[in-house]
């Protein structure tokens, strides 16, 4: 499995700064192109205290988010996921309530909605 990490100082914001240094997990150089690519992939964001933001991607990793009839809730799994119950019982949940509810998870999923 790829990983790409970015990284960040604390006195730039991750959040609309483009990281300072970009390298896949192998060590070999990434560029923005490559960031920009996999912004909507799976990711989470790693703390180094006192100064370092990192955010891990994985392009490879796609959660599948389907209704559980039996449980009454919305479900995500699927190979290299943490499967776990979604906050939403409503079976006609919206995609942006969906991906919404997948934001607060520790890692966040790009997802394939099975309706």
């Amino acid at each position: 499995m790829k990983t790409l990490i970015a990284r960040w100082v604390t006195n730039e914001d991750a959040t609309i700064e483009p990281p300072h240094m970009l390298q896949w997990a192998d060590g070999t150089p990434a560029t923005l192109a490559d960031y920009r690519k996999h912004l909507d992939d799976t990711h989470k964001w790693i703390l180094h205290p006192p100064s370092i933001i990192e955010r891990h991607v994985f392009p490879d990793i796609v959660a599948d988010v389907r209704y559980d009839a039996a449980a009454g809730v919305w479900a995500v799994g699927g190979d290299g996921v943490q499967s776990a119950a979604l906050g939403l019982n409503d079976p006609n949940a919206a995609d942006d309530e969906i991906l919404e509810e997948l934001y607060t998870f520790p890692v966040i999923y790009r997802a394939r909605i099975h309706r």
